[in-house]
């Protein structure tokens, strides 16, 4: 019974949907990342005891964990796809992330430019950022 309560604050601390704590606490975007990056780490190790992953974070760690900053920057700004403010752009979500499809998909370039992902200025998670 004990092992569920923790694993259960655990849980609820990592995935809390409040960007505040992360603004508080890191001053630089990347930093934010790296964190977050090494937060998800920790927790598939622990998860996965069998598959631990050690040593410095990989490409696809810091991609995810800078996925899922955008995601919860998104959570808090609008209210999915159906937000008044997104309501004549053409979107689309791909892995948990709000994108809006440009002209510029025959374009050969990257994913992230054809199609890039909705965010707003407001908060201050992309004012680091920019």
């Amino acid at each position: 019974m004990a092992e569920e309560k923790k694993k259960t604050h655990l849980c609820l601390s990592v995935l809390s949907k409040e960007t505040e704590w992360l603004t508080r606490r890191f001053s630089k975007f990347e930093r934010m990342v790296r964190m977050l990056a090494w937060m998800c780490r920790f927790i598939n190790n622990c998860k996965t005891p069998k598959y631990k992953r050690n040593g410095e974070l990989r490409v696809d760690e810091l991609n995810f964990a800078e996925n899922l900053v955008f995601r919860l920057v998104q959570e808090e700004s609008f209210d999915g796809i159906g937000d008044k403010r997104l309501v004549s752009l053409n979107l689309y979500v791909d892995n948990g992330l709000i994108r809006m499809k440009t002209k510029l998909v025959l374009w050969q370039d990257t994913f992230d430019f054809q199609c890039p992902i909705i965010l707003t200025s407001e908060p201050t998670i992309i004012q680091k950022l920019i």
